[in-house]
């Protein structure tokens, strides 16, 4: 029996007023004027998400009960990393319901899909630190303090009674939530009848409380037999613009599609093979992928957090630990149903304009199920070439793990220029797909127009509607 679950893609929108000014954030804003950017939740196309439960049992059902309560908790954790104010006097200051519900959908007053542009007067710029560090520290500051523990993903920088800067772990920081939050786990996994699931969520619920999280994420990549899923902590590190240290808070709560998972096994197999045939030197190729990689099909019954905020999330490739990596390799994950209302709702459109009616078998979600995950998850000797030859090597030797957007995390997003398909037979091919237009073959211009798209932060173009 299919059921209608309301995905978070809609139980979590929210939006802003232009009548209140958040303290924290006016405190941090700069001297020069900010351009202010229109209220506009219309960019986003409300869905809603379905997924096949008839098959867990009754102990997985309640089990699924238990990982929303805990994802609702990541979630209330990713408003406070994200937006350094008081979130209850933000939302309770808005009287007009658009300006409210796009501050719910953006976690905060600043347009996720504009470059965190502003859309209240007198906010300001969004602090580039976020949440993570003392709104008026300074790069130089944080670089001559040089604090043991001060670029781990699992700490908070704050300051002192003398003012001075001190790393606070995670779990210290956060104490009363995570403790919530792995209670809500040790409870599922009294419930799990899948060895794994029970083993991952002990060690999950472990390392909210100590900050370790490396033993949960080897025992996530052992799960295999196991219907439903969770995907919970701090992962990502797009939030701190500062750095790119700092793990932001999200949940996934997922149920397995058996079938997809069946269709899409023979490729998780082919990954070393192509990694090896990647054209670059072989000093990137050195790295030997773990031979444990999984591709499996999911339904999201639930998002929370990071995931949540803006765009929603189509596939997962985690995790991001590269010693986890090289051990074991990584489970990439298709969120069949999310992507299921991004293809009818975005793709599928834009095909009609640009794709030649004799390509029409081209547009078919089964084959961007099978092609959207195998290419990224052996891209990492390329990316890693990529971002040295952009002069980030010496910041990669600090510590730092450079990870593709739609890559490892699996944050949804078109090509940047870099990405374009190149001239020659590939280029002349993708051309001859496109419709005859007047006086162009790519009409982006038009298309930017017509479609809603937008420019995002990092120069691609955001397909919205």
């Amino acid at each position: 029996m299919k059921q209608l679950i309301p995905s978070a893609a809609v139980a979590a929108v929210i939006a802003f007023a232009a009548t209140v000014v958040p303290a924290a954030a006016a405190a941090a804003a700069p001297a020069d004027p900010v351009t202010q950017v229109p209220v506009r939740p219309e960019i986003y196309a409300p869905v809603t998400l379905t997924a096949d439960l008839s098959r867990l049992s009754a102990r997985e059902r309640e089990m699924a009960g238990l990982f929303v309560d805990a994802a609702a908790i990541m979630d209330a954790l990713f408003w406070r990393q994200a937006y350094p104010g008081d979130r209850k006097a933000l939302l309770e200051g808005l009287k007009d319901p658009a300006t409210r519900r796009f501050a719910e959908i953006n976690y905060g007053p600043w347009d996720r899909l504009e470059g965190n542009s502003p859309f209240l007067p007198g906010v300001g710029a969004k602090p580039p630190g976020a949440g993570f560090y003392p709104l008026d520290m300074t790069r130089e500051e944080f670089e001559r303090a040089n604090l043991p523990g001060s670029r781990s993903e699992y700490t908070v920088l704050t300051r002192d009674a003398r003012g001075a800067l001190e790393v606070v772990p995670y779990s210290q920081y956060y104490r009363a939530e995570l403790e919530r939050a792995a209670g809500l786990l040790d409870r599922a996994a009294a419930l799990a009848e899948d060895p794994g699931l029970r083993r991952y969520l002990e060690l999950r619920a472990k390392a909210l409380r100590t900050d370790d999280y490396r033993p949960s994420d080897m025992a996530w990549l052992d799960m295999k037999d196991n219907r439903l899923d969770l995907v919970i902590g701090p992962i990502e590190t797009y939030e701190d613009k500062l750095f790119g240290y700092k793990a932001a808070f999200e949940s996934y709560v997922l149920v397995k599609d058996l079938e997809w998972s069946a269709r899409l096994a023979k490729y998780a197999a082919m990954l070393p093979a192509l990694q090896k045939g990647l054209p670059v030197p072989d000093a990137y190729k050195a790295e030997t992928p773990g031979t444990d990689s999984d591709l499996n099909a999911y339904d999201v019954i639930y998002y929370a957090g990071d995931c949540n905020a803006g765009s929603k999330t189509i596939a997962i490739n985690l995790p991001n630990d590269e010693q986890v990596q090289l051990a074991k390799g990584t489970r990439r994950l298709q969120l069949k149903n999310a992507m299921r209302a991004k293809f009818d709702n975005i793709m599928v459109p834009i095909s009609n304009e640009l794709i030649a009616p004799r390509a029409a078998p081209a547009r078919d979600l089964r084959r961007l199920l099978r092609r959207h995950h195998v290419p990224r998850g052996c891209a990492r000797a390329r990316h890693q070439e990529h971002r040295e030859r952009q002069g980030h090597g010496a910041r990669r030797a600090q510590g730092t793990r450079f990870r593709h957007r739609g890559g490892q995390g699996g944050r949804a997003r078109p090509l940047h220029d870099h990405e374009a398909p190149r001239a020659g037979r590939g280029g002349r091919r993708a051309r001859g797909l496109l419709r005859d237009l007047p006086g162009r073959h790519l009409p982006l211009g038009a298309l930017r127009r017509g479609l809603g798209a937008r420019r995002g932060e990092h120069g691609a173009v955001q397909l919205l509607r």
